[in-house]
């Protein structure tokens, strides 16, 4: 075998380069979220609601129907789509590098650099990709069609700044912090069961899709209560009183309840 044959075999068996997996992040984060928006949406205002009624998703969805048209289905996707993509494609550049890293380190794959890489990754992104998720929640939120003066993601960007300033653009970013919790669990818990289940061998296909749901499903599961935390605090109604809607984080998820209220005063 020539030295030119032996160096391209190197090069096939060498681990992908980090870009490669932001890349991939981008496109499917693309795609899941144009196929599923209508699910998120849905989700976002169920986050909002009280437990005084009973909401049933279909309801939710009839009603969004009736009022809104289909289109109101799909209010916010391109912010959304915005977000989505470059937070995985983000995501995964980060935690193969971090991940890379800790394996020249200790010389082998191990748990320990997929969970330093997820931390270090979706803090990072959790922060940047902050502003999206405080448009496209708004954007959800809104009922009714929005007026064409105020649609548009640059459109509402400005007015969230001409009105409550620079820094309302990072509300809620401690809880999309804390979620970043969220992807730690769920890519390392996915790296460890494929390394558990395949070991050093590709994974099939339908293995990969098993893994991956599970993990999103256990991971989503863990993390809903900080998820409505971040959408309430976002909410256009709850921009006032921001130390008061902070400390009342159990009421956001909760409802009022006897003695949760928490005076600003506390915090002075």
């Amino acid at each position: 075998m020539s030295a030119i044959e032996t160096e391209d075999d190197e090069k096939l068996d060498a681990p992908p380069v980090p870009w490669m997996h932001g890349a991939a992040g981008i496109l499917g984060g693309s795609i899941s979220m144009t196929l599923f928006y209508p699910l998120d949406i849905l989700r976002t205002r169920m986050h909002t609601y009280d437990d005084s009624k009973k909401h049933k998703p279909l309801d939710d969805f009839r009603s969004v129907l009736k009022q809104e048209g289909f289109k109101g289905m799909y209010k916010g996707v391109k912010v959304a789509v915005l977000a989505h993509s470059v937070g995985w494609g983000l995501y995964l550049t980060l935690f193969r590098c971090v991940q890379q890293r800790v394996e020249l380190v200790r010389g082998h794959p191990s748990t320990l650099g997929d969970f330093l890489g997820a931390c270090c990754a979706a803090t990072l992104t959790a922060t940047l990709v902050t502003p999206l998720n405080l448009v496209k929640t708004r954007t959800q939120l809104a009922k009714g069609v929005i007026p064409d003066h105020e649609r548009g993601f640059r459109r509402t960007l400005a007015r969230v700044i001409h009105q409550e300033g620079w820094h309302a653009l990072f509300r809620g970013v401690g809880p999309q912090i804390l979620l970043s919790s969220h992807t730690t669990i769920q890519v390392a818990l996915y790296e460890c069961l494929k390394r558990q289940l395949w070991g050093d061998r590709d994974a099939p296909m339908m293995g990969v899709a098993c893994v991956s749901g599970f993990s999103k499903a256990f991971a989503a599961s863990v993390c809903n209560p900080l998820e409505v935390v971040r959408t309430r605090l976002q909410d256009k109604k709850n921009r006032d009183d921001w130390n008061t809607k902070v400390c009342q984080m159990p009421s956001l998820i909760f409802g009022d309840t006897r003695g949760s209220t928490v005076s600003t005063e506390a915090l002075e």
